[in-house]
């Protein structure tokens, strides 16, 4: 078999399992079985696959077939221009969140003060910390997009209630190098960061970015099969109305403000698009001065709750 005649086969076999992305989901797994890029694959149509080889695509295509995401078969995801380890202890990092590294870092830009801590809540694969850490390094490498920022005096911490997610999250931490950057915290939400960091005397700038569960419960239960029969539930279901965990996070931010001394806090959340009211007067309840802004991503639906708790409007 050929590898032109491979894919014709796959892309033939994933449409006939009602599969959106047959053509691109056959490329993909044909180049992760044989070991080259996409670009080397189309570059040599006429390749024979070795018997081994075609069996080997054969079962990644069943899999695929089966509506497991592409990114559990072959074990990666890229995300940010990085390369991610992901299998079915973390949610698959997706595009818009992106959007949530970028905003980040135009956030700092115009707001970082020494000294500064930056902690994602529900880590997941840690896609989010990890590339902010990079960018943030004392000497960073510059990523295919070409961004950096050159600072000093952050430090990064990465919370999540599922140990087995932490450790996919350090795995990813060590295969990008920050491993010693970031210090990872294993209980809800912000709760470990209360009793770890309490001692911190000099008044600090807050940064806290959150991708937590926001899927009703309703709308999880009507997700795709990709996603509700593969992806963990922990990481997407928020309870009825989305929101559970946010208000909970809010909660003990609040308590926490009260407590420590902070220059100022700034919060990142993921939401759903139809969340965008919901959150405001959420976040207003626990922060009733708090300036907040609603960003879109690259399908124009609203995605980011961005909360500036110490401003009036």
């Amino acid at each position: 078999m050929t590898s032109r005649e491979a894919l014709l086969w796959g892309t033939s076999r994933l449409q006939s399992a009602k599969i959106k992305s047959a053509s691109l989901d056959a490329e993909i797994l044909l180049a992760h079985t044989l070991k080259i890029t996409k670009e080397t694959l189309f570059a040599h149509p006429e390749y024979n696959l070795q018997r081994s080889q075609s069996a080997t695509y054969g079962k990644l295509i069943k899999r695929r077939a089966k509506h497991e995401p592409v990114a559990y078969i072959t074990g990666h995801k890229e995300f940010y221009g990085l390369d991610f380890c992901v299998d079915k202890r973390v949610l698959i990092p997706r595009p818009e969140t992106e959007l949530m590294v970028k905003e980040s870092l135009n956030l700092l830009a115009t707001s970082y003060k020494l000294p500064t801590v930056i902690i994602d809540i529900g880590t997941g694969s840690g896609c989010v910390i990890i590339a902010l850490a990079k960018l943030l390094a004392p000497s960073p490498l510059p990523l295919p997009s070409g961004e950096r920022m050159e600072v000093r005096g952050i430090e990064f911490f990465a919370t999540d209630a599922s140990r087995s997610a932490l450790t996919v999250a350090r795995k990813n931490a060590r295969l990008h190098g920050v491993e010693k950057n970031i210090t990872f915290l294993y209980i809800n939400l912000l709760e470990p960061f209360l009793r770890v960091y309490s001692l911190h005397a000099t008044p600090y700038t807050l940064f806290i970015t959150a991708n937590l569960p926001y899927l009703p419960t309703s709308e999880w239960r009507q997700s795709p099969p990709d996603v509700r029969h593969y992806e963990p539930r922990l990481a997407l279901d928020g309870g009825p109305d989305g929101l559970t965990y946010y208000r909970t996070l809010l909660k003990q931010l609040k308590e926490f403000s009260t407590r420590y001394s902070l220059h100022a806090t700034y919060l990142i959340f993921e939401i759903c698009p139809h969340q965008s009211d919901d959150i405001q007067t959420l976040a207003r309840h626990y922060f009733p001065s708090c300036k907040i802004k609603i960003k879109k991503d690259l399908a124009g639906l609203n995605r980011l709750a961005i909360i500036d708790t110490k401003r009036s409007h």
